[in-house]
């Protein structure tokens, strides 16, 4: 292969691993968005606990 050849393989081949990635994630997140199901129903009764004393921290200086 001559210098000319080299140079424009490397440069299609750039283009090709800088492009492909974009292009199939664009495609996947199609599909993922088309295939998620939205919750109907959002449950309200969750209770979180009240925090309870915290220790103290002793200093041994």
């Amino acid at each position: 292969m001559s210098l000319v050849d080299c140079a424009l393989f490397t440069f299609f081949n750039t283009i090709a691993c800088l492009t492909f990635p974009r292009i199939l994630s664009v495609i996947l997140v199609d599909q993922k968005k088309s295939s998620a199901k939205v919750p109907e129903k959002i449950n309200a009764d969750v209770k979180i606990p009240a925090p309870g004393a915290k220790p103290e921290v002793v200093s041994l200086l």
